[in-house]
């Protein structure tokens, strides 16, 4: 997969397809591009738990944090979207961030590709 700034409109949904990926990328963007792995899985498991963070089961965060590192980062580190390790997950610094990426200059891309194969 391409870097942010060559992100297809397919990639980008693709990659948005999720909500545990669409709540790390809303996360990153509200607290200036840097989360501790700890505080990211805590507070996205009391989210799908509908709970405040400090009631979110410890059998429950594993599980996200697991997810997390195991599937949806990856994906958004591959993109170019995200870097992070086994302490925290940040912005990639230099990379356009999702809400950077312009939706019409996406959208006017795919139209082209279509009109380009159909007609």
């Amino acid at each position: 997969m391409p870097v942010a700034d060559e992100l297809t409109l397919s990639e980008l949904l693709e990659l948005l397809s999720h909500r545990r990926r669409r709540f790390v990328l809303g996360t990153l963007d509200e607290t200036d591009g840097d989360v501790p792995m700890d505080s990211l899985a805590k507070r996205l498991a009391a989210w799908e738990e509908s709970d405040s963070p400090a009631d979110a089961t410890p059998p429950a965060v594993e599980d996200v944090k697991l997810s997390l590192y195991h599937t949806h980062l990856p994906k958004l580190e591959t993109a170019g979207l995200v870097t992070f390790d086994s302490r925290h997950v940040r912005y990639d610094v230099g990379e356009p961030t999702p809400t950077d990426l312009s939706l019409d200059g996406l959208l006017q891309e795919e139209r082209e590709l279509m009109l380009a194969n159909c007609c």
